[in-house]
């Protein structure tokens, strides 16, 4: 479903809305699992759901979502969250702090800084 919403809106809104799912089964109690309940969620948020169906009859949004899936098999994702940093060569995986993800970023710009003076 979030894939329908993404390719017939876009990404934020698809974001949005995986908060939507997350809140309905975490603080509402909701069965997410069921389509019904993802439908009523969608049309409760004033989303086309024609036009959501549209991309998951028409299999694009399963395309999308296998394309990613393949995607992450390339860059040896093995779960989420992940950060994958310098083009794959680093892979933070897991409940990483900010800290982790800060320090990791200065010093690889800090080591792109000292190559760039290289040259």
């Amino acid at each position: 479903m979030l894939k329908a919403v993404e390719i017939t809106y876009d990404k934020k809104k698809s974001i949005d809305m995986a908060l939507t799912f997350r809140t309905a089964f975490f603080i509402d109690g909701l069965d997410i699992g069921n389509l019904d309940v993802l439908c009523d969620l969608v049309n409760a948020n004033g989303l086309d759901l024609n036009a959501i169906n549209t991309s998951i009859r028409d299999g694009s949004a399963m395309a999308s979502l296998m394309g990613d899936y393949q995607q992450s098999k390339r860059q040896n994702i093995n779960g989420s969250p992940s950060f994958v940093l310098d083009g794959g060569r680093q892979t933070l995986y897991g409940n990483v702090g900010f800290d982790v993800i800060l320090a990791n970023i200065e010093a690889l710009l800090k080591h792109s800084t000292d190559e760039a003076s290289w040259c």
